[in-house]
């Protein structure tokens, strides 16, 4: 991933108040767009 992508999810993860780890490990095994994980 690259650290632009991920800086990003970063800071949308802190405007929804979502927890890094489980988000980190959903784009690990899931491979699918940060916003895709965000949603589903």
């Amino acid at each position: 991933m690259k650290a632009d992508t991920r800086q990003r999810v970063l800071e949308v993860v802190k405007r929804l108040g979502y927890s890094p780890d489980p988000l980190a490990r959903n784009l690990r095994t899931g491979g699918r767009r940060p916003d895709v994980g965000l949603c589903a």
